[in-house]
């Protein structure tokens, strides 16, 4: 018989321990939360970080440190994380150039509210509804488009980082996290790419990646309300980031918090619908 995972003998901390099945399918993973106040905090997430230089402005590779380059006026930018003394962490969208500009030097993208229509689409999986694994077993077949980029690796190692930290509905870092939250703040900090933080929304990003071709960095996805949480034409409540051998960090519940577990496990496995390779 299997050893429980949960055994004395186990080394990992607390935040890393697999879950008991039957016990975690009564509280579950992501409980449901109030739609509105997660539509809001999205908007709200878009609107606060698409800015643009107001003027030329330098790209200073730290705070008060060297000149990395100069951005000409009208530079569209994500912001990345909070201030250091008057230095905004900022990637330049586009060619993916990251580093500091100073706060007083940045305004509002006019175009925010029109760019995030636009990009609501973009990299939209035209397979996505082949995803569905009713059975918890690998998708079937290769008939999705996986990607070869090679930031996984950082995307697994940043996600770590952030083992232990509370799950709050709604928010998307850097303190607290729902689990599209994390996985939005993780993409941010390793890559500069800024996909919604809304789990539907990030299931119809990126490239699908099968079972079988999941790699460290990849973004799996579940449906753990058995269907009733469904927009964006997709079923996935719940979302985490795959990092190597099996198992992925997650935003699991209020209890639980930022975790790393089984990917695959017999909570997770049937809830299984598909994953997207997003850099």
């Amino acid at each position: 018989m299997a050893q429980n995972p949960t055994h004395a003998t186990n080394t990992r901390p607390t935040s890393e321990i697999d879950h008991d099945p039957l016990s975690e399918s009564a509280r579950g993973a992501s409980p449901p939360g109030d739609p509105a106040k997660k539509a809001a905090a999205v908007a709200r997430d878009r609107e606060r970080r698409r800015v643009v230089t107001k003027s030329q402005a330098k790209l200073f590779a730290e705070p008060q440190g060297e000149v990395v380059t100069t951005l000409p006026a009208g530079t569209r930018l994500t912001i990345l994380g909070k201030a250091e003394d008057r230095f905004v962490p900022v990637a330049v969208r586009g060619d993916g150039g990251r580093g500091y500009v100073r706060e007083n030097e940045l305004a509002n993208d006019p175009e925010s509210s029109d760019s995030g229509k636009k990009d609501k689409g973009k990299g939209k999986d035209k397979n996505k509804d082949k995803d569905k694994n009713t059975g918890g077993d690998p998708d079937p077949g290769g008939n999705g488009h996986v990607a070869t980029g090679n930031a996984g690796p950082d995307i697994a190692q940043e996600a770590r980082r952030y083992i232990g930290r509370q799950y709050v509905f709604a928010t998307h870092g850097p303190d607290t996290f729902d689990c599209s939250g994390l996985v939005h703040w993780v993409l941010l900090q390793a890559t500069g790419l800024n996909v919604s933080p809304d789990s539907h929304a990030q299931f119809n990003q990126g490239d699908r990646v099968n079972r079988d071709d999941l790699q460290a960095g990849d973004i799996v996805f579940y449906d753990t309300q058995n269907g009733a949480e469904k927009r964006e034409g997709n079923t996935a409540s719940h979302v985490g980031i795959f990092v190597g051998d099996g198992r992925m960090v997650n935003a699991f519940n209020e209890e639980k918090g930022v975790r790393e577990e089984d990917a695959f496990s017999d909570y997770f496995r049937p809830k299984f619908l598909g994953a997207r390779r997003m850099a």
